[in-house]
């Protein structure tokens, strides 16, 4: 699966060898910013990644349920904000659920 500028991808390095049999998907939790940008992001990645994106209560529901955090930061002076979030990479078996996940140390976008 490595594809990016470095030849690395995270989650290739996750799964080894079986990388070629994965389907990246990405989930936006910034909906509002990241719905028209989310292909230019991904390009970055790797090209088989699918983005994803819904309103956001569908996408509140999906985060919940992989027990995955996020929360809007206002900058302080009304004008922007980041998002704080987790960084797991979910590694999905297609009969089994989650088999394993990659966690990375919290993150602030914007």
């Amino acid at each position: 699966m490595p594809d990016r500028s470095d030849g690395h991808h995270p989650g290739a390095r996750c799964v080894g060898p079986a990388a070629e049999g994965v389907q990246p998907v990405f989930i936006t939790i910034d909906p509002e910013r990241d719905s028209k940008l989310l292909a230019d992001y991904l390009s970055a990645f790797h090209r088989r990644f699918v983005g994803l994106t819904g309103a956001p209560d569908e996408i509140r529901k999906v985060a919940n349920s992989y027990k995955a955090f996020y929360a809007k930061v206002l900058d302080g002076q009304g004008a922007g904000y980041s998002i704080d979030h987790t960084g797991v990479i979910y590694l999905m078996a297609a009969t089994a659920g989650i088999s394993a996940s990659c966690h990375r140390r919290p993150t602030r976008t914007g």
